[in-house]
């Protein structure tokens, strides 16, 4: 036995090796063919051997340089995978998540008024990673369910209740979502404050928030998010923005100290649940669009609505945009607003709403929406909620 170099990647290897244990390089195909052409050659000829063994040392310099190539081809593109995984939101490298047991473990009563109790119950799962819990209703499965983010098994949700009623026996865990985490670096916000109002009987002031919200990508979908008023000390947990072609917004009404202006607010987000495009052959309009007015003592109101069904869907949310294109509000007209709808047993109501005061006339609504996504959740088993 003897040792001698491979060929392809100059290994120090047995000369009675099949192959190369490195590379996999025929071992004996190449000493065979080595001792065939010895005998047919003239050994003699050094000028011979010499073009032999420049050859041999070209044809291995050849294969090296094309594996290095492959090599570095296959490496490119898994960073190239891996960019559009984090640019896009991908969850191509993680795995499907599952959540076996969501449960509300107790509610905590944060504030009362004369008519109005506040609770915040604690949503606990096994399930570490972060997800969306669905809260629905016990004795009423047509209400549109809660989203509560849930981060290291658990969550908050808040709600408020007519004095003396129990939220412990009307709202229970009915499923999950999945999503991509977002970080505020992520996006772009704008905030713009408006329509200041002062309260003297309950020394308070109220004012309108515009949160803007761009994520720099297409997607569709729903944005879980919460909102932070510095101002007033006060979060706003598990706000939901409708997300279409990357963009939303959001109208917050916040509180202030009284005759504040001028408001530090800002956002955290939580999770993106990307919805499935929808399509005109995936619905019908069971109730065309039609809008009812009524004059009240001071506003007069024009309420419209329209109804689509969708078949085989499972209860989840339809995201549209909405235009008003004639009548209504002059100032709404030709503005396209995101919204989203429950869908409930295949069927889902879009509605409009548009008020004047009473002494202002107003036309008839004419809307144009679009049907753009749509969102389920995975329902938890029977024996879990």
């Amino acid at each position: 036995m003897a040792l001698i170099k491979c060929p392809e990647c100059e290994q120090t290897i047995s000369d009675k090796a099949s192959k190369c244990p490195k590379c996999g390089y025929p071992i004996q195909e190449y000493l065979g063919g080595k001792t065939e052409e010895s005998q047919t050659e003239n050994f003699n000829d050094a000028s011979v051997n010499t073009v032999n063994s420049a050859d041999i040392q070209q044809d291995s310099t050849q294969k090296k340089s094309k594996k290095k190539t492959v090599i570095t081809l296959l490496a490119v593109c898994v960073v190239v995978v891996a960019a559009l995984s984090v640019v896009l939101g991908s969850s191509l490298f993680t795995p499907k998540l599952t959540v076996k047991d969501i449960t509300i473990s107790k509610w905590r009563l944060t504030d009362s008024t004369k008519y109005f109790d506040y609770y915040e119950g604690t949503i606990i799962s096994k399930q570490k990673k972060p997800f969306v819990a669905v809260i629905g209703r016990y004795e009423d499965e047509g209400s549109t369910p809660e989203f509560v983010y849930v981060e290291d098994g658990k969550g908050i949700m808040e709600t408020y209740e007519v004095s003396d009623k129990d939220p412990s026996v009307k709202y229970r865990p009915i499923g999950y979502l999945g999503g991509t985490l977002v970080d505020i670096s992520d996006i772009k916000v704008k905030y713009t404050d408006s329509d200041y109002d002062d309260y003297s009987y309950s020394q308070k002031t109220s004012c309108d928030v515009l949160i803007d919200l761009d994520m720099n990508n297409s997607k569709n979908g729903l944005l879980v998010f919460d909102i932070i008023n510095e101002t007033n000390n006060e979060t706003e947990r598990n706000m939901i923005a409708v997300v279409i072609d990357g963009k939303a917004e959001y109208s917050y009404n916040a509180n202030l100290p009284y005759k504040a202006r001028g408001i530090d607010v800002s956002i955290e987000p939580k999770m993106f649940c990307e919805s499935d495009d929808v399509t005109q052959e995936d619905y019908v309009v069971e109730k065309k669009y039609t809008a009812k007015k009524s004059e009240e003592k001071y506003f007069t109101i024009y309420s419209g609505e329209e109804i689509l069904s969708f078949a085989d869907y499972a209860d989840g949310f339809v995201l549209y945009t909405e235009e008003l294109k004639e009548g209504g509000n002059k100032k709404d007209r030709n503005v396209v607003s995101n919204s989203s709808v429950f869908l409930h047993d295949g069927e889902c109501t879009l509605k409009t709403y548009d008020s004047v005061d009473a002494d202002e006339t107003i036309l008839k609504p004419k809307y144009k929406f679009k049907i753009i996504g749509y969102i389920t959740w995975t329902p938890l088993e029977k024996e879990t909620i």
